[in-house]
Parts: structure tokens; sequence; C-alpha cells
């Protein structure tokens, strides 16, 4: 095992030194660990190239994107996102949630550099983990009652994205113009439903966007001429199906978990298991030979290959 690098030139130098030849740069440990883990076991096995998951907190405590973009412009600057080692080649590949960069046009074009394909990569294990049975072993609840429950686990993932549609506005809305609001993309809940699964009101709605007509500093028509744009793409983006660009994925531990409350009713079920175990459970159902892992697999197959 390593040790813990801190420093950007501290890691080029381990880059340079290390038998390790693919240096796997993820956002977070859970899931992001196991999740790309399972990604280079499937492209590498048979290979026997030495490869390490290495997580942003191995630089900043705190970790995240910010610290990983800080890195790949570093790397990218000398020239190391490849490094030539007589006789083998190194390289480092970063895996990234995509949030809405792509909507505020802050994608970084690479070959190094590889995006969720929806929000974040909750997105990716929710839709395509079974969300059903993840949900019954982490409750420990009997897989038929839960199934009752939720007869249609895309149906209900689009039901309560829909129910918060009105909260991805403001979230959506917040972050593009940069202002400081409890409707952000950092919470766990919506600020407008109470409960999570509870539908939001006109009147909580009216409500939330004179506050952030408030706090905005916009003047009036500036602020409902952008805030109707946003409107407009995030109507457009349910409209097709494609809320999970952004929606974030974390949300829909928030309402499972309700939803499983409901489910259980006045029955004890294990809330230590639906907290810590939802997506780990979600996780090892997935199946990395299906095509929607093309989409994670192939750049790094294709880094591999040029090695």
């Amino acid at each position: 095992m390593s040790r813990p690098t801190r420093s950007k030139e501290g890691f080029k130098r381990y880059m340079e030194m290390s038998a390790t030849r693919v240096f796997v740069l993820v956002e977070g440990r859970a899931p992001d660990r196991f999740f790309y883990g399972e990604v280079c076991r499937y492209v590498l096995k048979g290979r026997s190239i030495p490869y390490e998951v290495v997580p942003a907190e191995r630089f900043a405590d705190s970790g995240g994107k910010a610290v990983l973009f800080d890195l790949f412009k570093f790397l990218a600057s000398a020239g190391s996102l490849s490094i030539r080692r007589r006789p083998t080649t190194a390289c480092c590949i970063f895996f990234l949630d995509k949030d809405v960069d792509d909507i505020l046009g802050g994608l970084v074009r690479s070959p190094h550099v590889v995006y969720t394909p929806f929000y974040c990569i909750e997105n990716t294990i929710f839709i395509h983990g079974e969300l059903v049975k993840a949900a019954a072993a982490a409750s420990a609840l009997d897989l038929g009652r839960v199934e009752a429950g939720i007869p249609d686990a895309a149906a209900w993932r689009e039901q309560r994205a829909e129910a918060w549609k009105d909260f991805v506005v403001f979230c959506l809305f917040v972050h593009k113009c940069n202002l400081h609001c409890d409707c952000n993309y950092g919470r766990h809940t919506s600020e407008l439903n109470g409960p999570a699964d509870g539908l939001t009101s006109p009147e909580q709605v009216a409500a939330k966007e004179n506050e952030l007509r408030r706090h905005s500093g916009l003047a009036p028509a500036q602020f409902n001429r952008k805030l109707a744009a946003i409107r407009r793409l995030v109507n457009r983006l349910y409209g097709k199906g494609q809320h999970d660009l952004i929606f974030n994925g974390k949300w829909y531990q928030t309402l499972l978990q309700r939803e499983i409350e409901l489910i259980a009713g006045s029955d004890p079920y294990s809330k230590p298991g639906v907290a810590s175990g939802l997506v780990p459970a979600l996780q090892m159902n997935l199946i990395f030979d299906q095509p929607w892992a093309l989409h994670f697999l192939e750049p790094l197959r294709s880094l591999v290959e040029s090695l």
C-alpha cells in the first residue's frame, strides 16, 4: 500500500517511481473507489497491469472535483498525464462527476478525463442497480413486500424526480448564478418537499422564488428572464426523460429511505442498514458487461492500449 501523497509534485514523483502503471483518480471514497475499482478490474483482468484507485482526499482532506482539476492541470502542464519509464509507461485517468458542467460549459476535453453520463455516479448506480432488491437487503424487509411498494423502479425514479422538479429548477438557477441559497445541489433533501415524498405547492414555489429574487441582486426583468430560461431547460430535459442529467443522484437515497419507511409502516426494519447500505447493495448488483458500462470501460481501455 502506497504512502499518502500530499502534494501534486509528490504525486508526479510517485508516478515516476512506482510500479503502478494505471492511476485512477476519483473524487471520493464511497461509492467511487468500489465502482471505479470494478471498472479497472473488468478492463485490466488478465493483463497483469498494476493499477491504483486514488481518491482526491489524498491531496486535500476535503477531496472533491476541484482538487482533481488542480492536479489535472498540473500534470497536463508538466506533460505527465502519461509518463514513460523504461521499459514501461504509466498513465493516469480522472473519473469525475459531470454535475451540470456541460450546461455551464465547464467540461474538460481530454482522453485522460471521463465524466459520468448523468449528474453523478449515484445516478448510474440507481439506474442500473437492482433497486428493489437492494432496498430489501439493506432494510432487512421481505423482497416481496418491497416489490409491492415499488413495482417499477424506473417509474419510481421518474415520479420522484418529477415531484422535485421545482427544487431542481431553483438548484440549477442558484448554481448558474453563483448564489447562496438553501435550494442547492449540496443539500440532501428538497427544501420544497416536506416530507421528502411530498408535493410542492404553488405557494411554496412562489415564496422561494421571491426569496431568490431578493438575494440575486438582479433587476426584476433580468431575474425573470434567467429563471424562465432555466425552467424551459428543465422542462425540456424532463420531457425527454433526461432528468438524470440535472437531478442529483444522491437524492435518490433520501427518497428511497422515505419510501422504505412508508413500506415498513409500523413494522421494524434496519434503519442503520438503509442509511449506510443502500448504495453498497446497489453496487453489488451492477453488471459491467452491459452496454451502459462502455461509457466507463472504453476510455480506460483506449488508454491502456496506448501503454
